[in-house]
């Protein structure tokens, strides 16, 4: 870039100082804008390769992040300390013993213990819980009160529908996030979608939901409908926006309605 520029300015004082023919001045800096113009781009594709391949290295953190989960919850995956030396010696000592036949009187303590082991069974496995939050839906008396710039064209059967449509997000939403965080059983896609509820919870605080949740609601993709409908929900205190820098805004509910999920 640093060469270009110095041609650009060698071409300047030519005009400048010599009797160089002013079209073919014209010509040559057509030709220094083509090469700085290539150069952007390439620097501009370089960038691009680097932001991708930080968003893959990202994603994979996250993978990773998440094997490793499942292999802490697992005790077949724990690191054994090596046994001691004088202990391997013992144990190599008594091969012979354990190898010899058992006796009777062995035998029947054997068939005890065991007779134990069944009458005491399989502890009870603890039950597992988590949160759903749910937004109170606008009653009509409330959407009658609205002012006619608020309503707009919009009727409260539509709203309603809406609004259980964002509540349903909701739900899912923290479900996937529920199940994860109890190791309940969940598809590898919902694992990576759940560390990344989970990292939107840290951020934006409880009971949020992210743009490309809120995506999935039909309202959504109409352009007015949609800046109506969050002009509603923040102005009766139902939600508040919270925007981030170089990342998706998050819709915080306010004062949620708490389901509790039992498995």
């Amino acid at each position: 870039m640093e060469t270009l520029l110095c041609h650009f300015d060698e071409t300047t004082s030519a005009i400048l100082t010599t009797d160089e023919d002013l079209m073919s001045c014209i010509i040559h800096y057509r030709e220094i804008l083509q090469e700085m113009e290539q150069v952007n781009d390439k620097m501009r594709k370089e960038i691009d390769d680097f932001y991708n391949k930080t968003d893959y290295l990202y994603t994979q953190k996250i993978r990773m992040a998440i094997i490793r989960d499942d292999m802490n919850s697992h005790p077949e995956y724990d690191i054994k300390d090596d046994p001691e030396p004088n202990k391997m010696t013992s144990e190599e000592g008594s091969e012979n013993k354990e190898n010899a036949k058992p006796l009777k009187n062995s035998n029947i303590a054997g068939t005890k213990n065991q007779a134990v082991v069944k009458k005491s069974g399989k502890p009870k496995k603890t039950q597992k819980h988590w949160l759903i939050p749910q937004m109170d839906i606008l009653s009509e008396e409330e959407f009658n009160k609205l002012t006619r710039h608020d309503r707009g064209r919009l009727k409260y059967l539509q709203l309603k529908i809406y609004l259980d449509e964002i509540n349903e997000q909701y739900r899912k939403k923290y479900d996937i996030l529920g199940r994860f965080m109890n190791k309940v059983k969940i598809t590898a896609d919902e694992k990576y979608q759940a560390q990344t509820f989970f990292n939107d919870d840290n951020d934006g605080g409880k009971y949020n939901l992210g743009e490309k949740e809120l995506a999935e609601c039909s309202f959504y993709k109409k352009g007015h409908t949609k800046g109506q409908i969050l002009n509603i929900l923040k102005n009766t205190g139902r939600i508040s926006e919270k925007r981030r820098p170089k990342k998706s805004t998050l819709f915080h509910l306010s004062n949620p309605r708490i389901e509790e999920i039992t498995k």
